[in-house]
Parts: C-alpha cells; sequence; structure tokens
C-alpha cells in the first residue's frame, strides 16, 4: 500500500490542490495561456483526473477519461506527492520512468516554470488543512 490508503483520501487531497491552483491568479493566469488539457492516471491507489485550461476554462474532473487530453501522464499517488512537494525532479522522474508522459508532452513542460509557485501552493495547503498535515514531507 501507497502513501493514501484510499482513492477516495487521494481523490480529495489532489482535487483541492488543483481547484486551489486555478483559484490562485498568477498561476492560473499562466495556466490559462498554456490552454492545455492533462490526464492524470495515479495508480496505488488508482485515480484519473481530467485538467484542462483550454479556451480558458478552468476544469478539474476526477474520473473523466473520455475528454480529449493533449498530455497523459501516469505515476503512483506517491510520486506525484513528492513532485508536487518538490522532492522529485519532473524532468528526472520522467528519464527514469517513475512518471510516463504521452501526447504533446513539449507543451506541457513549458509549464516547468511556475512549479515553484506550485509547490509552495502544494506544501502551503497540506499545511493549513489539518486533516492532510500527515502528508507534509
Amino acid at each position: 500500500m501507497g502513501l493514501f490508503a484510499t482513492s477516495e483520501e487521494w481523490e480529495k487531497v489532489i482535487v483541492g490542490f488543483f481547484e486551489k491552483l486555478f483559484a490562485t491568479p498568477d498561476v492560473s493566469a499562466r495556466l490559462i495561456e498554456a490552454d492545455l488539457s492533462l490526464r492524470y492516471k495515479f495508480s496505488d491507489p488508482q485515480l484519473v483526473l481530467f485538467l484542462s485550461s483550454k479556451d480558458g476554462n478552468k476544469d478539474v474532473n476526477p474520473g473523466d477519461e473520455e475528454s480529449k487530453a493533449d498530455v497523459e501522464m501516469s505515476m503512483t499517488a506517491e510520486t506525484a506527492h513528492k513532485y508536487w512537494s518538490g522532492q522529485i525532479n519532473p524532468m528526472v522522474a520522467m528519464a527514469s520512468g517513475k512518471i510516463k508522459a504521452r501526447g504533446a508532452v513539449a507543451k506541457a513542460l513549458k509549464l516547468i516554470p511556475m512549479m515553484g509557485p506550485a509547490i509552495k501552493l502544494y506544501n502551503g495547503y497540506l499545511e493549513e488543512n489539518e486533516a492532510y498535515r500527515q502528508y507534509k514531507l
């Protein structure tokens, strides 16, 4: 078993975080500018999450396996947690196979400069939500 015991537990953490990202003006503006849709396929526990900033939208849709994604990323929930916590480098994780990406990966890599603010938001999000403090690395 991984860091998160159930899909429901992981979904609450990661969906809440992405909603916070989209609600943060400077980060949201960069996401909107990227005009990108992503599908995350998490394992251990399993969860599919579709995100889209296409056409100015700010969509966070758990369970959406139907919408067309520009990029599809696969990883364990723990790898994603470490990624958003700033504990692993995304390029190293892709090179080592911990993160697998398909599609318009070059377009998604343009979001790397926003990782600093996103990591800060994720760690702050875990800290400000008492139920999630146990996950803080």
